[in-house]
């Protein structure tokens, strides 16, 4: 699940974001949860500066079984929880594009569920869609992505 679209609503043709009530409910239809530091502030209705860390285990604690937290140029953490223990790990761009990011979260998404599924690892699958989304950044437009798939 992107919650990106979950938590805004069209006002005079611009989507402004608002605080989902009930979220829990939202998270537990997940196994996969995506999301950046302002949505998971909309999404959950507490502040990602107050610990980011702490409200990743209380979404996984909701059920989903891996939580990515995207940080744009930056990279993703990847959050799992195992035997009631927060596992994360960061991957970041091997270089920063700047061109087009249209696109890229969708593209991080798409090749997470990919790779995940043809390795059932997360961390293979994060690295492998931080890779993905950078690419994606430098193109305009998505067709010439097809090119380094």
């Amino acid at each position: 699940m992107d919650v990106h679209s979950l938590i805004r609503k069209e006002i005079k043709g611009k989507l402004i974001p608002y605080y989902l009530s009930d979220w829990k409910e939202y998270a537990k239809c997940a196994d996969i949860i995506q999301m950046n530091l302002e949505e998971m502030k909309y999404f959950t209705a507490l502040d990602p500066s107050k610990g980011i860390d702490l409200i990743s285990f209380l979404i996984l604690n909701s059920g989903p079984k891996i939580l990515n937290l995207t940080f744009g140029s930056k990279g993703v953490c990847i959050y799992l929880k195992q035997n009631d223990k927060l596992i994360k790990k960061t991957f970041e761009p091997e270089e920063i594009y700047e061109s087009d990011v249209t696109g890229c979260g969708d593209v991080f998404g798409a090749s997470f569920l990919v790779f995940y599924l043809k390795t059932k690892d997360p961390f293979i699958a994060g690295e492998k869609a931080v890779f993905y989304s950078s690419k994606k950044a430098k193109l305009k437009g998505i067709l010439e992505l097809i090119e380094y798939l």
